[in-house]
């Protein structure tokens, strides 16, 4: 029997993933559908598949919402929303009064979009001057370093500290802001920095730097006068240094060591095949099996009979965290399990499930109704600034 799909779905209706109601009001197939949004906004040539999951976007309660958006543009000057049509193409005025046509959201919220009439040192200049207040203002640069303005000059130029007592002179404000600025004495203040840094190895043993040529080129010294040359910085914060040196009887002195735990009870080894698998006993005798040995030093092997400790740090804090993603939509962090496995909720109530806190971070979680820019890699997205 023959079913007339297209009189069927005509005048259906069903909620969005925004709340609002949406009704078909033509149907032509089921890859071309119109609707229409209880606001009266129009959205034509949807999938009939999008609308039965409440996923149409209705671009004009997104745009109601960006209108009117000032944000502070790298080179100083404040920018407002004044036209929204879609995520990469919004129209944005300056405070001078210059307006910029067709420029992506996600460039906006990033304060990378161009003011073509602010290219000369006139204009540079200009916003030093309402900055009024921006001496003594610190940033964070590229290299992680805290930069601090000391001296306004002419012509929008400042002069700058770095935390480690490095002086630069005659730097643009823009670059300042950008964070872009280089400290020459960076690579030569860390190796002074690092050296005689200490920590404990996954072994248990502690390490100290006693020479720092850069961050792949180091020298360890371990605790029993071990030398360990020609390691790299990244493996020493993460205790993946080994001692040549540590034999089994290094690990047999190990077994009846003693320590009180966070939970107030103390442990001890009973069993130690290496540094990640050893076995304690508390002291109501109770064993804990296969933990760390480095976890042990720091206290924090768990009782197994006690409730869990309560996580408060990163999950607690995270849950409601919003950030704007390439897609130029604000997600909401609705449910964080670790840092591999995260849900977020789109402005428009659209939920994705399963991404990694690092790409929700750096704004790569893609809408999954809006096409992204390719970053290159598998559904990331990506844009390129305007240059500054």
């Amino acid at each position: 029997m023959f079913v007339d799909l297209k009189s069927q779905r005509l005048s259906e209706t069903n909620i969005m993933n925004n709340g609002q109601v949406a009704t078909i009001i033509a149907y032509r197939n089921s890859l071309d559908i119109d609707v229409e949004f209880e606001d009266g906004t129009i959205e034509r040539h949807k999938k009939y598949d999008d609308f039965t999951k409440g996923k149409i976007i209705n671009t004009k309660f997104i745009a109601n919402n960006k209108l009117g958006l000032i944000r502070t543009m790298n080179n100083g000057q404040l920018a407002k929303v004044i036209s929204y049509r879609r995520y990469n193409d919004i129209d944005v005025k300056f405070e001078d009064g210059t307006v910029v046509k067709n420029k992506q959201f996600y460039a906006f919220m990033k304060g990378a979009i161009r003011n073509p009439n602010c290219t000369n040192h006139y204009c540079s200049n200009t916003i030093i001057s309402r900055f009024s207040d921006c001496l003594g203002e610190a940033k964070i640069m590229d290299n992680g370093q805290t930069a601090k303005i000391i001296r306004l000059g002419d012509y929008g130029f400042v002069d700058i500290e770095f935390e480690d007592g490095t002086i630069l002179k005659n730097k643009r404000y823009e670059n300042f802001k950008m964070g872009s600025i280089r400290n020459p004495n960076f690579s030569k203040t860390m190796s002074k920095n690092r050296i005689g840094a200490s920590l404990t190895m996954n072994n248990g043993q502690k390490a100290t730097i006693v020479a720092y040529r850069n961050c792949k080129d180091i020298t360890v010294e371990f605790e029993d006068g071990t030398i360990a040359p020609n390691k790299s910085y990244y493996s020493f914060i993460r205790g993946h240094i080994s001692n040549p040196n540590y034999n089994l009887k290094n690990r047999e002195n190990k077994i009846g060591e003693k320590r009180v735990m966070s939970c107030g009870i103390e442990g001890e080894i009973i069993a130690y095949r290496n540094a990640n698998s050893i076995d304690v006993r508390f002291s109501n005798g109770t064993i804990a099996y296969n933990k760390q040995y480095k976890n042990f030093i720091k206290g924090w092997i768990h009782n197994p009979i006690l409730p869990p400790p309560e996580n408060t740090n990163k999950r607690d804090k995270r849950i409601g965290e919003k950030k704007c993603m390439t897609c130029g939509m604000e997600a909401e962090i609705i449910s964080y399990r670790n840092r591999g496995s995260i849900d977020v909720r789109f402005e428009d109530g659209t939920v994705v499930y399963n991404r990694t806190y690092r790409n929700f971070a750096l704004g790569y979680i893609g809408h999954p109704n809006i096409k992204s820019l390719k970053r290159g890699g598998k559904n990331d997205s990506h844009f390129k600034p305007d240059s500054i």
